[in-house]
Order: C-alpha cells, then structure tokens, then sequence
C-alpha cells in the first residue's frame, strides 16, 4: 500500500479556496434567465424603490402634529379635503386641521407625515374624529425606502435568486452581467464499477450511483455536466479520456481510484495534466481527495466510496464551483447548532463530517449522528445533513451543541 503524498486539514482546504485564481469571463442575460448565476459587478438601483410614499394601511393621512394625544375620550376631528384610491397620485396639499382619506398603496399628499388606520376613526360629513395618536412614518412606506436611486441591490459575486432577480426588475434592470457557467466533465472508475441503469449484475459488481448524485447536485445550480463515462483501473484509457476532452471543460471530477492501493492511478494521470497541490484531506470521511491545478483548468479526484463521495461533493466540489464561477460566499456554512442526542468519539487530526438526522423532540431540535462505514448508501439516505466536529477535538458529549449543515 503507498502513502498519500500532501495532505492537508480542512481549513488549509479553505484557504487554498481563498486564494485560488480562476479567470472567468462573463456574458450578458436576461434577468429571467439569469436565476443560480453570479453576478459580474455590483448592481445599482437605476430608480427609487417603490418611486413616491404610499400608505400601509386603509385610513386618513393626517400631520402627525394635529392627532397628538388624541384617544377615544378626547378625539382630535379634522376636515376631509379629499380621497386618494388605490396607485393614484393626488395633487391634494394638506394643511393643519386637515385630514386625507386614504387606501392602501395610496400616494401620500404633500404635508402629510402619518396615516391613522381607519378603525381608529369615525367619519362624519365632512369632518373626521381621530381616536389614536400616530408618529412621524407611521403606517407609510417612504418612496426611496425598498431602495434609492444609485444603491447596490446585487453585489459583484452575489448568487442569484428568485428574490434579488424581483428587485432588480422593480428597479427596471432587465440585463445583467454575469459569469459563465462551468463546462464540466465526470468520470467514474473502476473495474467493479458499472452504469447506474443496469438491471442485474453480477457478483462483485457495483452500480455507479456517485456519478448520478453528484451530476443531479450540479445540475440543481444549472451547472452544465457531462457524463464522460466509465474507465477501468487502467492509467492509458484514464489519461486517454481526459487528453481527449481536455479543452472542452473547466472542471474534471474523476470518482474513484483516488486512494493509495496498487490499482488506483488518479493520481498518476492527474500528474500529468496538472499541478497536484494536495493528495489527501485530514477529513472523515472523504480523505481520498486528490485537487490539480491546470492551465485554468481543475482536476479533482474524489473518493469511491458512496458517503465519502456525497460528503465531498458538499464540503469540496460545491464549494469549489461557487469559487471558480466567482462567487463571494463559497465557503459551507452552518444551518445552525444542534445538541447531539448521545456521546460521540473521534480521531484527532481529522475534521469529521458524520451525516445526521435532525429531529424534534419535546420543544426543541436534536440531531442524531449515523455510525457506518464509508460504502454505505442507507446512510445517505437516511440522514437530513451532517454534523462538523474540528480536527482537535476527540469527541463531543451527549447534549453538546454542534454545527449542523442540512442539505
């Protein structure tokens, strides 16, 4: 059995991400078609959001002044001068002892400050009883109050969503710059290893499930994968398939053989295509990690294991992918800290990610960490994330808060 040759903890991984140059040019696109992208530069507000102050609620625009201390025993009664109706804009000019009668997202009159909510009021004529004080933008969104004209609303680097891509349409911003999309290729190798679709096999043999659950995790950031297929543990027909498809990806992810048994030759193959800068992450599970630096190119070798392989995805290929597309929060982040439900041991020197199910039990949540060996697929299935324990530490106690990461 060889040795790994550079391994490095999970915060070295971190860093590396940090400071990994990757160029990335960017197109122009519709903000419709532009969810799950980054943006190239920052974004700034072309207009005033909403564009002129509107009223929350049904009721009276009032000078907040005039309804000071008024209650039900000592009304304030002021004059009704007009009604502004839904949307519209109304040259009506309020004076003191003059009041407005309003509905929601009405245009709030010059002179006005505050809108009374309309139970609070009795009309009568053409005079209006106050029985409730309001202060200064009460019950008001002001015209600048979502965004100002020359505001950032999407930051260089910022993913985008459903919610961002709405601000930017309520700004009238229909185009955008942002970067490409990663080409990227997978393979699979192995030679017990067969495709995920075939109905029987024979004994010693394994289905590809690492391929299609990694391509599936890319595909839901829109990323742009290939399936390259299938290689035996032989380095000529691994260096072969990736000599032939090397200028059309970005990113090689080859699963398998990335360990240090005598039929595993990622490294070997990557060796020439690349600059290897670590083999070997002090990380359970997934220490198999093999990470190459091309000629803007990256070749990431993960290992075969099936849990190995989906906590790598996580912790590095996703990561990794923000990164290269030029993303600012790339890095993985808790969903929150959970207490364990039982006593946990561990290494030292080995960041753990063990894939837990998050539960509740009385008024509060616990997550319960899965026990297994790396090849196991139930444990994928069973669990709703994963807990993170550092490198440092031998364990943690029954009740300890940990980071929790839901997938």
């Amino acid at each position: 059995m060889k040795e790994f040759l550079k391994t490095i903890s999970y915060i070295e991984w971190e860093n590396l991400l940090d400071n990994l140059e990757f160029k990335n040019d960017y197109i122009i696109s519709s903000v419709f078609t532009a969810r799950d992208h980054i943006s190239f530069e920052n974004i700034f507000a072309k207009e005033n959001i909403p564009g002129f102050s509107r009223s929350t609620v049904d009721g009276y625009a009032v000078k907040s002044e005039d309804v000071k201390g008024a209650s039900a025993s000592i009304p304030s009664v002021l004059k009704i001068i007009g009604e502004i109706k839904m949307g519209e804009i109304s040259e009506i000019k309020l004076n003191s002892g003059e009041a407005a009668k309003i509905s929601t997202g009405g245009a709030i009159p010059e002179g006005a400050d505050g809108v009374v909510m309309i139970e609070n009021c009795e009309e009568s004529d053409e005079w209006v009883e106050i029985y409730s004080s309001v202060g200064k933008g009460e019950n008001i969104i002001l015209f600048d109050e979502d965004y100002g004209k020359g505001e950032i609303i999407v930051n260089k680097g910022e993913i985008l969503n459903n919610n961002s891509i709405q601000a930017l349409i309520a700004s009238g911003i229909y185009s955008l710059k942002i970067y490409k999309k990663l080409k990227i290729g997978i393979i699979s190798t192995g030679d017990e290893i067969i495709d995920y679709k075939t109905k029987t096999r024979e004994k010693g043999q394994i289905r590809d499930t690492n391929s299609f659950i990694l391509s599936r995790l890319l595909e839901e950031m829109n990323e742009t994968v290939v399936f390259l297929g299938i290689i035996k543990d032989d380095y000529n027909e691994l260096y072969n398939i990736i000599e032939k498809n090397l200028n059309k990806f970005d990113l090689f992810l080859i699963s398998g053989g990335s360990s240090m048994g005598t039929r595993d030759i990622t490294y070997d193959v990557l060796s020439g295509f690349s600059k290897i800068l670590f083999h070997g992450m002090r990380v359970s599970p997934g220490k198999p990690v093999i990470f190459g630096e091309g000629e803007n190119k990256i070749f990431v070798g993960l290992p075969g294991h099936p849990l190995s392989s989906f906590i790598s995805a996580y912790t590095i290929v996703l990561p990794l992918v923000l990164k290269m597309e030029g993303g600012n929060n790339y890095k993985i982040t808790p969903s929150g800290y959970l207490p364990v439900d039982r006593n946990l041991s561990k290494k030292v020197g080995r960041e753990s990610f063990i894939p837990s199910i998050k539960y509740k039990k009385d008024n509060g949540y616990f997550v319960r960490p899965l026990l297994g060996e790396s090849g196991l697929i139930s444990l994928i299935k069973e669990s709703t994330g994963f807990i993170r324990i550092s490198e440092n530490k031998e364990g943690v106690y029954e009740g300890e808060e940990v980071e929790y990461y839901e997938f």
